[in-house]
Formats: structure tokens, sequence, C-alpha cells
């Protein structure tokens, strides 16, 4: 992508999965940008703290070591859901594609009124907001 336009790919800590397990723990920015460095001269990891997954400092989390020092509570994912619309509601373009994981939509669509849907492994959805 030419350095002049605008990233189209956007991470963001809002959109992670609900943390239950080692697989659910990210990775630094600095390790993403190893790994994928076109997107970073993008900038597409620019705007993420170094921990940007559920990890609270009394009890962390690390994907390294495969550790999960605590979960996170469905009310916490739910808190991060609200706080995802609230970007998206912000965004100029009037259509978005999202990617993320299962148990992030069931608790995004809770919050949208639309109940417990469960999205299947590559399903595609369309919610107009």
């Amino acid at each position: 992508m030419p350095s002049s336009q605008q990233a189209w790919v956007t991470v963001r800590a809002e959109a992670t999965e609900h943390l239950a397990t080692a697989g659910d723990v990210g990775r630094p920015p600095s390790e993403l940008a190893r790994e994928f460095p076109d997107l970073a001269a993008a900038g597409v990891f620019g705007t993420l703290p170094d921990v940007w997954w559920f990890s609270p400092p009394s009890k962390p989390n690390c994907c390294a070591r495969r550790i999960v020092g605590t979960n996170e509570s469905r009310d916490q994912c739910r808190v991060r859901t609200r706080a995802f619309r609230k970007w998206i509601m912000m965004q100029t373009s009037s259509e978005l594609v999202v990617f993320g994981h299962s148990t992030f939509f069931k608790y995004f669509m809770m919050n949208e009124g639309l109940g417990d849907m469960r999205l299947k492994n590559g399903e595609v959805f369309t919610l107009k907001l």
C-alpha cells in the first residue's frame, strides 16, 4: 500500500476475543510488526498499546508463556463491545467489514438486542446500526 493512502486495515483492542484461554491472549504490536511488516509500514498497529488484550496487572495474561492469570468476565467483554460500537459510530465510512471471534460477536449482538446469537466459523453477517 502506498504510504500516501490511509490504512485500510485497523486493529482495535476492543474487538478481541473474550479472554478465556491462552489462545485468546494477544501479542505485542512489536511482535505483530515483525510478522506482518507491510501492515506495520501502513501504520496498522500504531494505536495499540503493548498489552492490548485483557490482562490485569495483578494476574497478567501472557501469550509467549501461555499463561492465563485471569479470565475476562462477561461484563468486561460487554463493556468492550459497547466501546467498539461507539468507535464504529464515529467512522465516516458507511460500510465496515469486521473480522473477529464468536464470543466477541455474541456479546456485541446481545448489546444490540439480538439475543444470544452465535456466528458460525467463516459466517458473513450484515448488521445495520
